[in-house]
């Protein structure tokens, strides 16, 4: 997802050197596991969004505002022109929700909600849900999968991690700190991990 992230990024630069038009986007992401509580997730889009820290229901009441005045505002007239109909959003949000699991509550209102916002017309939102577990979409109640896109909702498998990847990636995060971890150390924590 990072990765993704960075090459819009660059995109976009290049984009606005040659002077084409391109919508802008901002990325929050938020980790579950991370957060307090479940509704401490509204807290951390709405920090994204305006920059203001407050607590999980007032952002909840702020962030259902905003998406609302989004939407009211992209209702075009029955009497209007075609030209004067909606119109894309030209700022947008990516949200990624990394162990969207952890979201899950008995009325499962805040994974509702988070999927629920970015249907509503012209709210700019994307989010991407990463869960740790492939049956979660099977868990969650008929009103919340709707939100998730149903029956064409889109499951992409990732394989565990080999213990050379593993090996790899902790090679790559301690490089800074040469000399303290041997090589040896590094290969057993690994395979250990992969147990």
């Amino acid at each position: 997802m990072h990765a993704a992230i960075n090459a819009l990024h660059k995109e976009q630069a290049e984009d606005r050197s040659s002077g084409k038009p391109t919508p802008t986007f901002e990325f929050i992401e938020i980790n579950c596991l991370r957060i307090s509580s479940p509704s401490e997730a509204y807290t951390v889009l709405w920090r994204g969004l305006s920059g203001e820290y407050i607590g999980p229901q007032i952002a909840y009441a702020r962030l259902k505002a905003y998406f609302e005045d989004l939407a009211t505002r992209s209702i075009a007239p029955s009497c209007a022109k075609k030209s004067e109909s909606v119109t894309k959003p030209t700022n947008y949000v990516v949200c990624l929700l990394d162990e969207l699991d952890y979201l899950v509550t008995r009325n499962e209102s805040i994974v509702y909600n988070f999927f629920d916002w970015p249907q509503q017309d012209n709210s700019g939102l994307v989010v991407v849900g990463i869960a740790n577990t492939l049956d979660l979409p099977d868990r969650l109640n008929k009103r919340s999968l709707s939100r998730l896109g149903g029956k064409q909702l889109l499951r992409i498998a990732f394989a565990a991690y080999t213990h050379d990847q593993i090996n790899n990636i902790l090679a790559d995060r301690l490089q800074h700190l040469e000399g303290v971890f041997d090589s040896k150390s590094l290969q057993l924590t690994a395979v250990r991990i992969c147990v």
